[in-house]
Order: structure tokens, then sequence, then C-alpha cells
């Protein structure tokens, strides 16, 4: 078997892979379309931009996020420990600095006596909270259009930061794809090989 029938395979891994790589890269490439005869050639997400956009502000609003789940995760245990934990700092130092001017009251209104004043303050204001988080699902209802949001945020993303950003989450899955690009070509090489063999 002459050697340069080898090369049957192995140019078979090349142009698969380098196919599956144009491929890939013809996702964002060419930016701006240019006209090839009568064919106007530009990749795939600059050309569908809008489109794009228009389902991603979709998907986020219908599948992912709502004033609902913004407002569970207000009420939710870890945030009102969290909350909590904040206030009471808050309040701490507010009358640190309060008393720091106040020696006399100082001396009476000591941590002791601070701390549970502190808490009655903290539990009636976790008290209202509930009634608050309504208040607040009805304005995030009216107010927040996360489709509008999402919409104008990836709008304002230049291709070439869009592009970053996708390769950034899917440079493994891209990968592979040229990887079997490869490996296709190189099994269709292969078999021409030995049909070569075959024939020959």
């Amino acid at each position: 078997m002459p050697w340069s029938l080898l090369l049957f395979p192995l140019v078979g891994a090349a142009i698969g892979w380098f196919t599956n790589y144009l491929a890939v890269k013809m996702l964002f490439r060419p930016r701006q379309p240019f006209r090839l005869g009568g064919l106007t050639i530009q990749g795939l997400i600059p050309r569908r931009r809008e489109e794009l956009a228009q389902s991603i502000a979709a998907a986020v609003e219908q599948e992912l996020l709502d004033a609902d789940d913004i407002v569970q995760a207000l009420e939710s245990e870890a945030f009102r420990d969290r909350l909590t934990a904040v206030l009471d700092e808050r309040l701490a130092t507010l009358l640190r600095e309060k008393l720091a001017s106040r020696p006399l009251a100082g001396q009476f209104l000591t941590e002791d006596v601070l701390a549970p004043i502190r808490r009655a303050i903290i539990g009636e204001l976790l008290k209202a909270f509930p009634s608050a988080a309504g208040v607040f699902r009805d304005a995030l209802s009216q107010h927040l259009d996360v489709r509008a949001l999402v919409l104008e945020k990836v709008q304002r993303l230049d291709v070439e930061a869009l592009e970053a950003l996708v390769f950034r989450v899917a440079r493994r899955e891209f990968r592979y794809i040229e990887v079997v690009g490869g490996v296709i070509g190189f099994l269709v090489g292969l078999a021409q090989l030995l049909l070569a063999t075959m024939v020959g």
C-alpha cells in the first residue's frame, strides 16, 4: 500500500476540523455584511441580533425572572437573617454615634440596655415587612418591565462583547464541535483509504 494513501484520513481530519472551526467562527464573522456576487455574507449572530435580543428578553421574562421571584427571595429566611444583622449593625453604630456626644446618657444606656431595644425595634420592622413586600411586589409588577430591561441590555452589547460572552460560556462546546469534525473527517478519509485499497 503506498504511503501516500495515508493522506486520506489525515486530510479528511484536517478538512473536518477546519470546516467545523469555520462554522463556529461564522456564527459571529464577518461582523459587517458584504456582497459576494449575488450573496450577502454576514455572521449569523450579527445578522439576527435583534431577533436574538427579543428571544433572550422573552425567555428571561417568561421563564427566569418576574416580580414574584424577587419578592419570594426577599421573604426568604436567609434574607430576613441578613436583613436583621444589617439593621442591628446600623442601629448599634447610629446609637454609639449619638451617645458619643452625650456622655451622661451613655453612662446609663449601656450595651446591655440598648441590645434589647435594638431587638425590639428590628422585631417591629420585620413584622411590617410582609405588607411592605406586598407593596414592593405591586410596584415591581407595575413599573418593572423585565423584557424591556433585558432587551435594552442585550441591544447595548456590541457584537464583539456578545461574541466574547458566548465564547466564554460555550468555549468547551465549540471546541468539542471542532474535534468531532476532525474525527468524522478522519473516519471518512479512512473509509476512502479502505475503498482505495480494495479497488486497487
